[in-house]
């Protein structure tokens, strides 16, 4: 399984990466849309986790809803932000609040 993590929280990589490390998964991380959509075309990518926490975030949502439909996408996003994702995909992603809690996260994936 191949994971990317577009996230510019420290704390939230750590712990991802020590997170699938266990369960013995390729985690890639992206500090923006851009090296994010670079890894996405690059590596064959399963799940896609972001933190979204801005509208320019959307460029990213956009860019998977038109090239990369079966990868699977879970967002991390306060209330506002939530309102702002539910025009993509016709929710076909799966949000959860932030902070994203590893707890939430391993119950949407396995």
């Amino acid at each position: 399984m191949n994971i990317l993590v577009k996230s510019n929280k420290e704390f939230m990589e750590n712990e991802i990466k020590e997170f699938f490390q266990r369960e013995k998964a390729n985690t890639y991380f992206a500090d923006s849309s851009e090296s994010a959509i670079d890894i996405l075309n690059k590596k064959k990518i399963n799940i896609l986790i972001f933190d979204f926490n801005s509208l320019l975030d959307t460029v990213l949502l956009k860019y998977i809803e038109n090239y990369y439909k079966n990868v699977k996408v879970i967002i991390s996003a306060d209330s506002y932000m939530q309102n702002a994702i539910s025009v993509f995909r016709n929710n076909h992603f799966i949000l959860l609040d932030d902070p994203l809690k590893l707890t939430e996260l391993k119950k949407v994936i396995f």
